[in-house]
């Protein structure tokens, strides 16, 4: 089950495989994309498989994630396009309670990012779609958009707090701030 109480609660209580997609917002507008979520508590013992995602979906069977496999302390990118699912740029690693994952796209290719709490955001790992796969290029984006994933096998509870998603330009620029001088004017080249 899904729920929304101030946190995105995904609830796996039947003892059984659950794999949910939760996509929202507006469509993507070019393929320049990133989408971020945080991990606000997590519980449960899962053992064959515990997953989680962030990245764009269109539908259950049309997705790009950034992953965490928690069983296996795993970082990676999930492509999943008409239906045939892949992993890809597998690394080691893992998420605490309180750790943001993070995703970008750019044309066809993807990253995952983790930002510690209270750290800042690290690249991970990345990966070049193929065109052969797809084409974010000049393949149609209507229908794609943000999108949260939750895998696991037996109970188990993710609780995630600001999933964030949107367009953040073709070179990635953000936080830009004046050059100065040491005593703080502004740098002036011509």
């Amino acid at each position: 089950t899904f729920t929304v109480t101030g946190l995105g609660v995904v609830t796996n209580s039947s003892g059984a495989a659950r794999n949910d997609i939760i996509c929202v917002g507006a469509d993507l507008t070019m393929p320049v994309w990133a989408s971020s979520v945080t991990i606000a508590a997590r519980s449960g013992s899962p053992t064959t498989y515990d997953n989680i995602g962030v990245g764009i979906a269109k539908d259950a069977n049309n997705f790009v994630l950034a992953s965490y496999d928690r069983i296996a302390g795993a970082l990676r990118m999930q492509v999943k396009i008409g239906g045939s699912s892949n992993f890809y740029a597998s690394v080691s690693g893992s998420l605490a309670v309180g750790d943001s994952l993070g995703f970008s796209l750019i044309g066809n290719s993807v990253c995952l990012y983790k930002k510690p709490s209270g750290g800042n955001w690290q690249a991970i790992t990345g990966y070049a779609i193929s065109t052969g796969t797809i084409n974010f290029k000049t393949a149609s984006l209507t229908g794609w958009k943000t999108a949260l994933a939750v895998a696991t096998h037996d109970s188990c509870v993710w609780e995630f707090d600001d999933l964030n998603g949107g367009a953040f330009g073709s070179v990635g620029m953000r936080d830009m701030t004046f050059v100065t001088e040491e005593d703080g004017t502004p740098y002036d080249d011509g």
